[in-house]
């Protein structure tokens, strides 16, 4: 099989992979005056909460504008962002999106083979002096 490069090789992945239906139970609830004008799209449906997504950090990818970021969850992070966390440190994520001001859109889909997918995309404006 031909892998395609570049933009196209993004949605022949997703083409070959199957969608993840997520249960928000575990969710925080975000109010939508804090996040601003943060918009989360979970696998193409808007979410009214910052969804807490788990993975296994040995086996899952989660893709983050192109960067690897190896982490067991994804949870609200300040009450209006995205935070990715590692077990056993529900404080301080290891990496976390600080534009509150943006439309984030997640991906999350499964191989047959069991492991997790999660694409997110999002484009950035950061006002320097709101960090």
């Amino acid at each position: 099989m031909v892998r395609p490069h570049g933009r196209n090789c993004k949605q022949f992945l997703l083409a070959n992979l199957n969608r993840v239906k997520v249960d928000t139970s575990k969710s925080k609830a975000a109010s939508k005056e804090p996040l601003g004008r943060l918009v989360i799209y979970l696998n193409d449906e808007e979410m009214d909460k910052i969804p807490r997504l788990e993975f296994s950090i040995d086996k899952d990818y989660i893709i983050c504008n192109g960067t690897l970021i190896k982490a067991d969850y994804i949870d609200s992070y300040n009450d209006n962002s995205i935070g990715f966390y590692r077990n056993g440190d529900s404080i301080n994520p290891i990496a976390s999106l600080i534009d509150i001001c943006t439309e984030v859109y997640i991906e999350l889909s499964k191989r047959e083979d069991g492991v997790t997918f999660c694409f997110i995309d999002y484009k950035f404006i950061i006002d320097p002096y709101e960090i």
